[in-house]
């Protein structure tokens, strides 16, 4: 089966050209490309205020599909199986890489699960 790539993050850079001045004080990025957004969907062109008039895909990083884990916690009774909840918030609290061992070692975490990684003397 051949699966369409995907994105986890990417990062784009735009130029706004305004048809009305902006102020400076108070500018906010976030705030223009929502207003931008805004108009692109309920105003027509003629009318806009915000122009996007290039944009460029600075960095991308690739979409990681994790496998649900299930943990076996001792003197519990029944396994911990992962949710799609616990993958959206380590994929939103990630600031690393993704991955699936990073994912178990957030679940760990999360379940108050410790462990320790232990060097052999040479």
């Amino acid at each position: 089966m051949n699966e369409t790539e995907k994105y986890a993050k990417v990062t784009i850079g735009c130029k706004f050209v305004f048809t009305e001045g902006q102020d400076v004080d108070g500018f906010s990025p976030y705030d223009l490309v929502r207003l931008w957004a805004h108009q692109y969907v309920n105003v027509s062109d003629k009318d806009a205020t915000i122009w996007l008039d290039d944009e460029v895909l600075i960095d991308s990083v690739p979409w990681v599909p994790l496998k649900q884990v299930v943990i076996n916690k001792p003197f519990q009774p029944d396994p911990y199986a992962s949710t799609p909840e616990d993958e959206e918030q380590y994929r939103l609290e990630t600031t690393g890489k993704v991955s699936q061992s990073n994912f178990v070692r957030y679940l760990l975490k999360k379940l108050g699960v410790t462990y320790e990684l232990i060097t052999p003397d040479a």
